[in-house]
């Protein structure tokens, strides 16, 4: 199964970029070991693609997601349902734009073996992150949450922190995640992303409304979800 960005689309149907960034993800998740392996792969109708909106969740660019990518939980405590997102990559070579090289793939790895699990540890011993404060205080330094992160990931940076420090982890681990962290200008999108997402969601469950809950693209369609329309998608290209 691989999620992916905006409403349904075959893989063939999908655009250069998203393919890459599909065959990276197989890659990743070692279902194949090369570029042609994974691509007969993608074509062979082996691999189930869906919507990351179908599972209560959403995706940077591609929004390519499969199971053992870690990922932010965002949790709406005012309606009960969650949000969830990957974890921003960084810059340069990136998943997220169909990159696949061996750099993008280990990244992904040191993400799944490292990165995730530290920052699911600090974030357990903080008791969760109350997402709403960070966001105020990012608002008020000018961040807008798409473009403009940069505030909000210092922020975040500076709750986890002073847990990472006295984590009983090696020093390399240490120092690279905090370096990553503190490098990574765009870390907090991907949380904006599943706060968003939750938010929207529980609008979903207005079912007589005509709230928008979802806009987005996949590279060939836009689509939109309306509340009172249940899990259908009204996509154009």
């Amino acid at each position: 199964m691989i999620l992916h960005a905006g409403p349904p689309v075959a893989y063939k149907d999908m655009p250069d970029p998203m393919q890459g960034s599909c065959v990276g993800a197989v890659l990743f998740e070692e279902w194949a070991d090369t570029e042609d392996a994974a691509r007969r792969l993608l074509e062979s109708g082996e691999v189930n693609f869906l919507p990351c909106h179908s599972v209560r969740a959403v995706g940077p660019m591609g929004g390519i997601t499969t199971a053992n990518m870690p990922v932010f939980v965002v949790e709406n405590k005012t309606d009960g349902n969650e949000g969830y997102c990957t974890m921003n990559e960084g810059i340069g070579k990136v998943l997220r734009f169909g990159a696949y090289s061996e750099e993008v793939v280990n990244r992904l790895r040191w993400m799944r073996d490292v990165l995730g699990p530290v920052l699911q540890t600090a974030i357990k011993e903080l008791g969760g992150i109350n997402v709403n404060p960070l966001v105020a205080k990012a608002i008020a330094m000018g961040d807008e949450f798409h473009q403009r992160n940069i505030a909000a990931s210092l922020a975040f940076l500076k709750e986890v922190a002073p847990v990472i420090t006295k984590m009983k982890i090696s020093d390399q681990d240490r120092y690279d995640v905090i370096k990553f962290l503190s490098d990574t200008d765009q870390f907090f999108l991907n949380i904006m992303m599943a706060t968003g997402k939750s938010v929207m969601d529980a609008a979903r469950t207005v079912t007589d409304g005509t709230i928008v809950t979802a806009m987005c693209r996949n590279g060939v369609e836009f689509g939109i979800r309306i509340a009172g329309m249940g899990d259908q998608w009204l996509q154009d290209r």
